[in-house]
């Protein structure tokens, strides 16, 4: 489901005619899923318009997915047939992506694959299908996709604070990307011709003939100019997203880096209680979640935890010595103490993502202030480069 490409197929299923969309990262590998899903003479096209919106939403959606694991949770809990179930679940599911890569899972389940080699099959994503690994092997399926619910649910619910924290301050961007270049080719440019068939009458101050100045050349060089400013508002978006970019939000803004961390850790500790309940050993979870995307420090910090471990250190110690944040090992050791190591890692997890949630309030405050004051001095320069020169001259006639 991390694929980049969406295709439309067009073949046949036993006597009859089907057609549908499949998401894959190249041709040879969306002909194998058609395949799998049991359709011959597939004739395949790039769905342009699909392929975008997968570009866009790179992900599943959050509430289909923690639905299909509750789903499945509870249907194999009541021993239900795993081809009558995922055969079910692809009826409940409307996020189209999603719904295809069920039904290639139930069709792979069919032909006798293991269900998590059918997953990955299917491009779920890794840590989940080590997850139903794990719980193939113990034995506890019910446990494995339980904890994926559950994780699905908080890193939506993480997500959504942080999509709350960021919309602001990225609409103010994308309307001062836009209306600047409505400013410099269709509002400008009329202004600066009276002021120039009026120079006499209004005296420009300085740093507004230089700013008609650059309108002037904007326009003439308009093709050039405005490939230059699309481009410049792609790299400052890429740059935003990019490692560098977020090292350098974390240095202007210490809260951001604090929430970004604790955030981090939620996932990574709600994920270890999951692939715990779903029956993996410590020392596997450890690499697993080092491989995961997230910060240098943290997939560090989890490869020596993971070393430790293996060499036989005691998780209290192992977990200290790995170097996490002193919140993290007085958390687990806490868990260890009690016995419960599975569910001492959720509930650290749940207090993580409560300080988060409460981080990113406290921040929204700020980052609405920051939003009206660059506004207001948005408004104050366009004012200063169209109304005061025209009020200074008529003020001056007086």
């Amino acid at each position: 489901m991390s694929a980049q490409l969406a295709l439309r197929y067009q073949g046949r299923r036993g006597s009859g005619r089907v057609a549908g969309i499949v998401h894959a990262a190249s041709m040879a590998q969306a002909r194998a899923r058609v395949s799998s899903l049991g359709v011959s003479r597939a004739r395949l096209r790039i769905a342009w318009g699909a392929t975008v919106l997968a570009w866009l939403r790179p992900r599943p959606d959050p509430f289909d997915l923690e639905t299909l694991y509750s789903f499945l949770a509870r249907a194999f809990e009541r021993g239900y047939a795993r081809t009558a179930v995922l055969g079910d679940a692809a009826g409940i599911i409307h996020d189209p992506r999603l719904r295809v890569a069920v039904q290639l899972v139930a069709a792979l389940v069919r032909e006798g694959a293991p269900l998590a080699r059918a997953m990955t099959c299917a491009g779920f994503p890794e840590r989940d299908c080590r997850m139903a690994q794990a719980g193939e092997d113990a034995g506890n399926l019910v446990a494995a996709f339980e904890g994926l619910a559950r994780e699905v649910r908080r890193e939506a619910e993480l997500r959504r604070s942080m999509r709350r924290l960021l919309l602001p301050p990225a609409i103010l961007a994308a309307s001062a990307w836009v209306l600047s270049w409505c400013a410099f080719v269709l509002l400008s440019p009329p202004l600066a011709r009276v002021f120039a068939d009026n120079g006499q009458v209004l005296a420009l101050p300085g740093y507004a003939r230089a700013y008609y100045a650059f309108v002037v050349a904007y326009n003439d060089h308009l093709a050039a100019a405005s490939i230059l400013h699309a481009a410049a508002g792609i790299g400052v978006l890429a740059f935003a997203r990019s490692t560098a970019g977020r090292r350098l939000a974390a240095i202007a803004l210490p809260p951001w880096a604090r929430i970004q961390e604790l955030s981090g850790m939620a996932r990574s500790w709600g994920a270890f209680s999951a692939m715990l309940d779903g029956g993996m050993a410590p020392p596997s979870i450890a690499r697993q979640l080092a491989l995961l995307p997230g910060t240098a420090e943290a997939q560090g910090a989890f490869r020596r935890f993971e070393q430790h471990l293996r060499a036989g250190v005691s998780t209290e110690r192992a977990v200290e010595r790995a170097g996490f944040p002193r919140y993290v090992v007085s958390g687990i050791q806490a868990a260890c103490g009690s016995g419960a190591l599975a569910r001492g890692a959720a509930e650290l997890a749940e207090r993580l993502s409560i300080q988060v949630s409460a981080l990113t309030h406290r921040l929204q405050a700020l980052v609405a202030a920051l939003c009206a004051l660059t506004g207001a001095l948005v408004v104050l320069g366009f004012a200063a480069i169209t109304v005061l020169p025209q009020l200074t001259a008529l003020l001056g006639s007086f």
